[in-house]
């Protein structure tokens, strides 16, 4: 038997709560929701500038255990065949500690185009997201045992004065996590 693994949005609170399905996806704004919509993240109307959204954290987490397996090197990447708007940025940031989102929590906006976000916490360091895996948790963890395994993805979503995609809603590419099972 395998373990059964699924990608799950944690956040909403002040202590770490259980993760939800993430797969139905994820809104990048500027409140501490899964998929909430009332605090878009303004496009700079004047440049240069970027404007970050409310990190939203991700992680895996085991629904259906198997004691004799572990997962570890976990990996985050763009789906293939992206083509994102000038001006859009994807990062992520790998940790193993959880951060309810809010502003305080969440990086300045910036007065320059395309800056990379600086965690406020000094967690980590965000990376952009490329269509290349890239690791953000190399221990292995038992999959026996129900709930998180391993740590966190923070994602961050950024625009900047470059953008070039209208106003409303952006459809982003799916993000795409994966893993070692031994």
């Amino acid at each position: 038997m395998t373990a059964t693994l699924q990608a799950s949005y944690f956040g909403a609170s002040a202590t770490e709560p259980a993760g939800v399905d993430a797969t139905t996806g994820i809104r990048f704004n500027r409140e501490d929701t899964q998929a909430g919509s009332s605090a878009a993240i303004p496009i700079p109307q004047t440049g240069p500038r970027t404007n970050y959204a409310f990190h939203k954290q991700i992680a895996f987490t085991v629904t259906a255990t198997d004691p004799t397996t572990s997962i570890g090197n976990r990996t985050i990447k763009l789906a293939t065949n992206v083509s994102l708007p000038t001006g859009v940025i994807l990062y992520f940031l790998a940790t193993g500690v959880y951060r309810q989102a809010s502003a305080g929590n969440s990086p300045l906006d910036t007065t320059a185009n395309g800056a990379v976000p600086i965690d406020p916490n000094s967690d980590g360091t965000y990376v952009a997201m490329t269509t290349s895996p890239q690791s953000f948790d190399v221990t292995v963890v038992s999959s026996g045992a129900l709930g998180r395994n391993g740590g966190f993805s923070r994602l961050m979503f950024a625009v900047d004065a470059r953008y070039t995609g209208g106003a409303g809603m952006l459809t982003l590419p799916n993000i795409i996590i994966g893993y070692d099972e031994s």
